[in-house]
């Protein structure tokens, strides 16, 4: 694992701990869960099967305890109320491309500006945001659903249908303006 990885992994059992959520809790399975959360926080993909065979778990056994985990980390390090300074922090955190961040915030101002409620939960516009500025910038999309949505207690669909719903908010003329400006080459737009 990488150090960023290590590090809040760390950083994950020691909140889980201090909030008492780890008690009585196998801590080999405790430990893989919080390698698991760290992998999606950091945007590092490691498979639960791969920290398995490491931690001597079973799959079943992470799938149980990672979203308790989320669930804690969710209460303790809230998220910002601003859908902009949301890009920053998860982008921040994940590590993810300047050029990807700077299309997201593009894509929540000019929702502001149109119809688009953003405001009324911030968070999932956010995401939504930088999964469709994922899309038009990186062919792979860098930005997976499972790790934007661990930022939200609500399914990655209510992700993907506002990402869907953020096509509209880009014209042309602004990606291409976009994509001269961060000197990306031309993508179809989906």
């Amino acid at each position: 694992m990488t150090d960023a990885v290590n590090n809040r992994a760390r950083e994950i059992i020691q909140i889980t701990e201090e909030s008492g959520l780890s008690s009585g809790k196998s801590p080999s399975a405790w430990a893989a869960a919080a390698v698991y959360n760290a992998c999606l926080d950091v945007g590092e993909k490691q498979t639960q099967q791969d920290i398995c065979r490491v931690a001597n778990v079973s799959e079943v056994t992470i799938r149980n305890r990672y979203p308790e985990q989320r669930a804690c980390l969710r209460k303790i390090e809230s998220l910002p109320s601003d859908p902009a300074a949301v890009v920053d922090h998860v982008a921040s955190a994940t590590e993810i491309k300047f050029t990807t961040r700077e299309l997201a915030g593009l894509l929540i101002e000019n929702a502001e500006a149109g119809e688009c409620p953003v405001d009324d939960n911030p968070t999932l516009w956010a995401l939504a945001a930088l999964r469709r500025a994922s899309e038009l910038t990186d062919g792979d999309c860098e930005v997976k659903l499972k790790s934007l949505s661990q930022y939200t207690e609500e399914d990655s669909d209510e992700i993907s249908t506002r990402a869907r719903q953020l096509r509209s908010v880009l014209s042309q003329i602004e990606l291409h303006s976009f994509r001269v400006e961060h000197q990306q080459q031309p993508r179809e737009p989906e």
